[in-house]
């Protein structure tokens, strides 16, 4: 998967997103933070970018990385009002400020 080259504006999000999934999966922690950031800056999608910034910012949560996980849930409250994501995204942002 690492070698497929993907094009248009979902191809490079998704191929990042299932390799961050992959790499989550195996435990190997910092590739998947690697390609949940690929996923998320890949295209600016309002429906996959706040997914993949979601998914980043749990992981970085789980990492006790707690400040870096706050500025992303920050970022999808702010820049994707209207996602999926932002609509339960303040439980998460209290979960992470009170850390």
């Amino acid at each position: 998967m690492n070698d497929y080259k993907p094009s248009g504006l979902i191809g490079p999000v998704m191929k990042h997103g299932a390799l961050g999934d992959t790499y989550s999966e195996l435990n190997q922690m910092d590739k998947a933070i690697e390609n949940y950031k690929k996923a998320a800056e890949a295209s600016e999608n309002e429906l996959l970018t706040p997914y993949y910034l979601k998914k980043l910012a749990m992981l970085y949560e789980n990492q006790s990385e707690n400040a870096k996980a706050l500025e992303l849930y920050k970022k999808i409250k702010s820049k994707y009002p209207n996602s999926n994501e932002s609509l339960s995204i303040d439980k998460y942002i209290a979960r992470a400020e009170a850390r």
